[in-house]
């Protein structure tokens, strides 16, 4: 029994290990700065800004909107992949089931439209479903 708890910690401990943190801004628009913060499952990619991980949490990114006003980002679902383009903005993701809601006029969602699993958002922020 005490071989199997501490191979069962062992391997907690190494999949704990494998969780590399990103944080980095996202250019909207080529002027606002908006943060993401990720945790992705894997070794340590190079750069910034990774150009696409696994989600091992829910995560905040941005899109390269259209709109003015700054972004409250989209949440992406842990557990599935994501990319991000060159400049820090979102590339692909699978959404999550609960999306940030506007915090104030300043903010607003991001226009999923009736989008749902699966997003693309090409350089210049157009969403695919």
């Amino acid at each position: 029994m005490r071989q199997v708890l501490l191979g069962l910690v062992g391997v907690m401990a190494a999949g704990a290990a494998c969780a590399e943190s990103y944080s980095f801004s996202a250019a909207i628009q080529g002027v606002y700065q908006e943060r993401t913060s990720i945790q992705c499952d894997g070794p340590k990619l190079s750069g910034r800004v990774p150009t696409g991980c696994i989600l091992s949490e829910r995560a905040i990114a941005y899109p390269n909107h259209q709109m003015v006003r700054h972004s409250s980002g989209v949440a992406f679902a842990a557990r599935h992949p994501i990319s991000f383009h060159p400049n820090g903005t979102l590339a692909e993701c699978v959404l999550n089931a609960e999306q940030p809601e506007a915090v104030s006029d300043f903010t607003f969602k991001v226009p999923l439209g009736s989008c749902k699993g699966r997003v693309r958002s090409d350089k210049d922020g157009r969403v695919e479903c």
